[in-house]
């Protein structure tokens, strides 16, 4: 199953899901994985699970020296708890975020 995804750029890029897909995690795959293949960030999945893909937009971050979740999170006005489960692991200088779109951008970033 394919989505259509549309790319802007403009120092970040957006990447939209058409509609929101349940879908079921197939033996060996991973987030990475289900990620690439409808260009929607996911979270830790296992084998049979059944997921939600995200509905609507998000937009790219790269971390900069000190950043956190909770630190970028309050910069992108979403949550910092969906922040981690779309993007996992920890945040260093460099690494790039998924932040989804609906938030309220704070200015000085």
């Amino acid at each position: 199953m394919r989505r259509r995804v549309s790319i802007s750029y403009s120092g970040m890029f957006d990447l939209k899901c058409e509609k929101p897909v349940f879908y079921r995690v197939k033996r060996g795959q991973t987030a990475e994985d289900i990620s690439r293949e409808f260009a929607c960030p996911v979270g830790e999945v296992y084998e049979g699970q059944i997921i939600k893909l995200p509905q609507g937009g998000f937009t790219e971050y790269r971390a900069r020296a000190g950043d956190s979740f909770a630190s970028v999170a309050r910069t992108f006005g979403v949550d910092a708890g969906e922040l981690e489960r779309l993007n996992g692991g920890y945040v260093y200088p460099t690494r790039r975020l998924l932040i989804p779109l609906g938030g309220q951008k704070q200015e000085g970033r």
